[in-house]
């Protein structure tokens, strides 16, 4: 499913639904890496980045809920990021993205207790999955940021 496409978030939801009965969990954990510094990030590049990390979380959690509510009870949980608590370099909009999606997530939380949903928000640091690989984007880079780049790729966060 493209989290994109909100119309296919709702029809795999209600797909979903028909075949199973009941949805007890929603796990939402699309998501992509963005790499540049913000000034090297194309318009394109940073809207896809939110449209993808929150946009696409909105519209399944959106179309997730109706079914919970009904059935008195579910658990949403929203893979954030460490990235969604404390911003560093080149990786600005995916900053953006993840704090984007910890104050959906709260506020999720407290609108939806009262129907027995639970709303769990994960911030995990790096593990291995290719979203720093093949499904990454990298944008321009620019030569003014090189050393940036440099200390970044080492892996070592300058505040």
């Amino acid at each position: 499913m493209d989290v994109n496409d909100r119309a296919a978030a709702f029809d795999a939801v209600k797909r979903a639904s028909s075949a199973l009965g009941s949805i007890d969990v929603l796990i939402n954990n699309a998501g992509f890496g963005l790499f540049g510094a913000l000034e090297e990030t194309s318009e394109a590049e940073a809207r896809q980045q939110i449209e993808t990390n929150v946009f696409g979380l909105l519209w399944v959690t959106q179309a997730v809920l109706p079914v919970m509510r009904k059935q008195g009870h579910g658990h949403i949980i929203q893979v954030a990021s460490v990235l969604g608590l404390a911003g560093v370099p080149t990786v600005g909009m995916y900053n953006a993205s993840k704090f984007a999606v910890e104050g959906l997530s709260e506020s999720l939380a407290a609108e939806v207790a009262g129907f027995g949903i639970k709303v769990t928000i994960l911030e995990p640091n790096g593990f291995t999955t290719d979203w720093a690989g093949p499904s990454a984007v990298l944008a321009k880079p620019l030569e003014e940021y090189k050393a940036i780049h440099e200390i970044s790729d080492k892996g070592i966060c300058v505040y």
